[in-house]
């Protein structure tokens, strides 16, 4: 209940600090009367959400054109005494405004590896998600980026322990809340 409090909390900042930027972006592009050209063309950001477990989980994001772009994420940490670490990729498209601030639709995939030993049992597992998604990001002038995204993904999961094996598929919704510094 705590976890889910304190995510609400972020959203509840982050949409805040969305519309902050919202209008800091809009009256620049009133100054320029231009709305497709980007200011930055680089986003590194982390995930709040992740430090809670402790996974640090880092995004890179790299302008291709003013409205499109990719990103590379990866992440590294524990999570109740198991190693976890993540990789993937986003493709994203940005349907209003441009790599500064926009609404963004895209797919994303990531994998994840999670090892440990419980009472002597060595256990291992990955997944893999892949799924489209909605969002929006905005930048200051000064460089301040928030990114949230909603999508769905379908995953699959294998795991090993015990000599005992188990695999899974669901489809299930995921939310990114990112933080960081477009430059």
């Amino acid at each position: 209940m705590k976890k889910l409090r304190v995510v609400v909390i972020a959203f509840l900042f982050m949409n805040c600090l969305v519309l902050i930027s919202q209008e800091t972006t809009e009256n620049k592009f009133k100054k320029t009367g231009k709305t497709n050209i980007n200011h930055f063309n680089t986003t590194i950001t982390i995930s709040p959400i992740h430090l809670i477990m402790p996974v640090v989980e880092l995004m890179g994001e790299f302008a291709l054109k003013p409205t499109v772009s990719i990103a590379l994420i990866g992440g590294l940490g524990t999570y109740e005494g198991f190693s976890v670490y993540e990789i993937g990729g986003q493709l994203n498209f940005y349907l209003t405004g441009n790599f500064d601030q926009g609404m963004q639709a895209g797919i994303e995939i990531l994998h994840a590896s999670v090892s440990g030993e419980v009472q002597n049992i060595s256990g291992v597992g990955q997944g893999l998600s892949i799924g489209p998604f909605i969002g929006y990001k905005g930048a200051y002038d000064f460089g301040l980026s928030i990114d949230l995204q909603l999508g769905i993904g379908i995953m699959t999961a294998r795991a090993e322990a015990g000599g005992s094996t188990a695999s899974a598929n669901a489809t299930a919704p995921f939310l990114n809340f990112n933080l960081g510094w477009s430059f």
